[in-house]
């Protein structure tokens, strides 16, 4: 009997195999507007190479105690960095299949203070790749168990760079997209990237042109600030 159960299995399995492929490839020519206009050969060599976002999504969901607690009795922001950077990681890696490791990390807010005793959950995805880095976003949320009550309290976006088994920096795989949602996150992780490097040019810029002169004397005039010193 288990002569012929096996190769069954191994059938149904290529079968599935073969289908999730064509599935793939099909959800490619669902977005006319991007211009794609490779043959359907091409699209299937470009996705058999990549993994899709639900490929490497995953959740950690984590009881906050009281040793998380800073001085004011809430968690620490400390405690919530570490676990999404645990969780970028994770995600990360799975994609790549090497080591990855933190370059960057965007947009960190903490939107809601988070309390002793409520249940974390951290959600995070691949939002974009490059050649061999890759952006997981993470969006945090904190729960309530008596009340049922849950509140958004963070969302940040992990830039990790992945590593060969030698140390050097590793290609990674494609990302392959399969939804509207997954298309306006790709997108915007590119938006977000050109806003940086345009912030980075602008205050380099800054920086080697500043003066310390009277215009500079009237920007400050309304803010927070004593001048020890008085303008050039």
């Amino acid at each position: 009997m288990k002569d012929v159960i096996i190769p069954l299995w191994g059938i149904l399995a290529s079968v599935w195999q073969w289908h999730q492929s064509i599935a793939v490839v099909g959800v490619k020519n669902d977005y006319p507007k991007m211009g794609n206009k490779l043959h359907p050969q091409e699209w299937r060599g470009i996705f058999m190479d990549g993994h899709p976002v639900a490929y490497s999504r995953r959740v950690i969901t984590e009881l906050m105690v009281p040793s998380y607690a800073n001085f004011g009795g809430k968690v620490h922001g400390g405690t919530l960095m570490s676990l999404m950077d645990k969780l970028a990681y994770v995600c990360a890696s799975k994609h790549a299949g090497n080591y990855c490791v933190t370059v960057s990390v965007d947009n960190v807010q903490f939107l809601q203070p988070v309390e002793v005793g409520e249940v974390v959950s951290l959600m995070g995805s691949v939002n974009y790749v490059g050649n061999k880095s890759l952006v997981v976003g993470i969006k945090v949320t904190a729960e309530n168990l008596q009340e049922g009550m849950s509140k958004h309290t963070n969302t940040c976006y992990f830039t990790m760079v992945a590593k060969g088994a030698d140390g050097k920096t590793a290609t990674v795989p494609p990302l392959v997209l399969e939804s509207e949602e997954e298309v306006r996150r790709f997108c915007s992780a590119l938006q977000r990237r050109r806003i940086r490097e345009e912030g980075v040019a602008f205050m380099n810029h800054y920086k080697s042109s500043f003066n310390n002169d009277e215009a500079m004397l009237n920007v400050l005039s309304d803010e927070r600030c004593v001048l020890a010193i008085r303008p050039d």
